[in-house]
């Protein structure tokens, strides 16, 4: 139903502004375009419900995809939780393992260190035990034996 203003534009005079021309009704340009599209947008109306189905179609698919990649999200924090207690324990195993063989090379360092000290000590003995013998020697034998000398 047209409405009050469409009704009130079918008698407004037209013309173009200038000397007083002869009065008319305007066409009714709003009905004409509405009964020239009607044809193409009839067309159209079933290529919009194919459309509709489509966005149908793929919204179910998307809330179905939703659906599948929540489940294997869940699936993949339930193994990640049941392999925790396992991949603690491997990862406590691999530490200790590393930590015994460090403490194991620095044990082996430390000998070999001893060992280095104890030769050190073998050379360094006789002379060390000569020279000890000889200012006993002289401490022994006073300031007047060191003279003579």
């Amino acid at each position: 139903m047209p409405g009050v203003r469409d009704v009130l534009n079918r008698f407004r005079p037209t013309g173009v502004p200038g000397p007083a021309a002869a009065a008319a009704v305007p066409a009714d340009r709003r009905a004409a375009l509405a009964a020239e599209l009607a044809p193409v947008l009839a067309e159209l109306a079933d290529t919009r419900a194919v459309a509709e189905r489509i966005v149908a179609t793929a919204r179910q698919e998307a809330d179905r995809l939703r659906a599948d990649a929540a489940a294997a999200a869940a699936r993949l924090v339930a193994d990640a939780d049941a392999g925790r207690p396992a991949a603690r324990a491997a990862a406590f195993a691999a530490a200790r393992t590393r930590a015994e063989r460090a403490a194991t090379d620095r044990l082996a360092a430390g000998r070999r260190e001893a060992q280095r000290i104890d030769r050190l000590a073998a050379d360094r003995a006789p002379a060390l035990t000569d020279r000890a013998v000889a200012v006993a020697d002289e401490l022994l034998r006073g300031p007047a034996a060191a003279a003579v000398r």
